[in-house]
């Protein structure tokens, strides 16, 4: 009798750890293979975020992945980079009504990324860039997002003087909070680096922009001096 309790103790025991490990498989599972789906883009998604140049077709081969790996599990990652894909699509089209559709793609994307993750600078600075390019424009949502992006890390170098530039773009739907924190980061940027903050706007002719957001007349006379 002793011997029968002991042994359906052991199958029940084993019975409860198979469970469990079947139970660990399917969690772990549908991650491993979005983990997996992700790898071919990588090194592209990695070009990116490093300022590199990139082709259509690896702009392609990057949302390919990115689809694959949603298909299995919605990342604040992945919603992310397939996000910064649409936006790069927009950013490259040249037909008004396509280069609308793909921003609100990248939007959609964004959107679902800062859901599962708020604390994105990055795609905070994105989402207001894409919200610039729907038809209609959203200056006042990429007012938002450029302001989440600030109030999320306000000193990131990288990306001090492009997120000047997206709010220069986005000034006519700013409040005047907005306004104030455009013109502390301007000031940090040009404190920062005050050549590198004139050869910007000389490049992409964002100098009278600069000089009104100047925080003293030695920095105005500066960016308007001669290279």
């Amino acid at each position: 009798m002793y011997s029968d309790r002991k042994s359906s103790r052991r199958w029940w025991q084993a019975g409860l750890m198979m469970i469990l490990a079947v139970t660990m498989i399917m969690i772990a599972a549908p991650r491993l293979l979005h983990e997996l789906a992700l790898v071919p883009g990588a090194p592209i998604h990695k070009k990116l975020t490093e300022a590199e140049p990139v082709y259509a077709a690896e702009i392609d081969a990057l949302e390919s992945s990115r689809l694959g790996a949603l298909a299995i599990a919605s990342t604040p990652d992945a919603e992310g980079s397939l996000g910064l894909t649409y936006l790069l699509k927009a950013q490259r089209e040249e037909n008004p009504e396509d280069r609308a559709a793909w921003a609100d793609m990248a939007v959609s994307h964004f959107e679902n990324s800062l859901r599962q993750a708020r604390f994105e600078p990055y795609i905070w600075h994105q989402l207001a860039t894409a919200y610039l390019m729907t038809n209609p424009s959203r200056p006042v949502d990429a007012a938002k997002a450029w302001q989440a992006s600030v109030e999320t890390a306000s000193y990131e170098p990288r990306l001090l003087l492009p997120r000047i530039h997206v709010g220069i773009l986005a000034y006519s739907g700013f409040d005047e909070t907005q306004r104030e924190l455009m013109r502390k980061q301007f000031a940090i940027a040009y404190e920062r680096s005050p050549l590198g903050t004139r050869q910007y706007g000389t490049k992409f002719d964002l100098l009278d922009w600069f000089v009104f957001l100047s925080p003293d007349e030695a920095a105005q006379e500066y960016l308007l001096a001669k290279l």
